[in-house]
């Protein structure tokens, strides 16, 4: 049998020589064709960076260009009136009067706790606002019990158009009612 030069496999040693290859010729592996990195080759940081930099300058430029070119919307100035023609209080304006006149009225006036987040304002109509709320206060015994109250004012002021101020207006409410619990702490006669 006859083998050609090049795939002759003869037997070297404790192995054979790869197919393909005689003993005269020797065997190189291939070249590797990606280079290896060193570790001391710098990553581009720097230009990802300056690139994040663009991108972040432009989209600020666009915004700022959107925002001031836009066209400005007129504010309306809050209402000054009811629809029954009696000036607008302030909520938070009403919710101090109440709480200044169930502390008056209350036995230890120095211990109480008014929770702020249950306290509403209602416009009963004919300038007549009822606050509604809880209070956390001494008893006559010295327990401290969660009550409710309630407190209605009238306004009491001119009816003159120029009323805009609600704290002009807050000299301007009567008492006409306040309820601790179920007890009827004050009631107007009027």
């Amino acid at each position: 049998m006859q083998h050609s030069a090049a795939f002759d496999p003869v037997m070297v040693g404790h192995g054979a020589t790869h197919v393909g290859l005689n003993s005269t010729q020797s065997f190189t592996p291939p070249r590797l064709t990606h280079r290896r990195k060193s570790r001391h080759q710098k990553k581009p940081w720097g230009a990802i960076w300056l690139g994040v930099l663009f991108v972040s300058a432009v989209f600020f430029c666009g915004v700022s260009y959107w925002i001031f070119t836009s066209p400005q919307t007129p504010q309306t100035p809050p209402a000054t009136r009811m629809a029954d023609g009696h000036p607008v209080i302030n909520d938070a304006t009403l919710r101090m009067q109440a709480q200044k006149e169930v502390r008056r009225r209350l036995k230890f006036p120095d211990n109480a706790d008014f929770h702020m987040f249950s306290q509403t304002v209602f416009y009963e109509g004919n300038g007549m606002w009822l606050i509604k709320g809880k209070v956390d206060a001494k008893n006559a015994l010295g327990l401290t019990l969660t009550q409710r109250y309630e407190c209605e004012f009238r306004y009491a002021g001119p009816p003159a158009p120029d009323v805009r101020s609600s704290f002009a207006n807050r000299n301007s409410l009567e008492l006409t009612l306040v309820l601790l619990g179920d007890d009827v702490l004050f009631l107007d006669s009027n």
